[in-house]
């Protein structure tokens, strides 16, 4: 993966910001009709930003708009939507993991 930048430390801050604030959403989707759907909603536009920005290759940042997202984004009912927000929590944070000896 090409990054953007040559502060590799500071790239890898920024990514586990975005797995803690997605990590965070854990706790939010328990609400999947209003503050879980748009606590989670926020985030992917914002971490596709943010990742846009850290790496060159643009599928990356693409990545957040997963199968998952379009159900979330297309507002199915609210029970399933609580389970496909914490299955995209789950997915999107595996993506931001950050292996601290490679």
């Amino acid at each position: 993966m090409e990054l953007k930048t040559t502060d590799l430390p500071q790239a890898i801050r920024t990514i586990e910001k975005l797995d803690q604030d997605c990590l965070n959403l854990r706790g939010q989707v328990t609400l999947p009709a209003d503050r879980g759907w748009q606590a989670y909603m926020n985030w992917a536009e914002s971490a596709e930003v943010v990742l846009g920005g850290v790496f060159a290759d643009p599928e990356i940042a693409a990545a957040i708009r997963a199968d998952r997202y379009c159900h979330i984004a297309s507002h199915s009912t609210p029970a399933r939507m609580a389970a496909l927000i914490s299955a995209e929590v789950e997915a999107q944070s595996a993506l931001c993991l950050v292996d601290g000896d490679n």
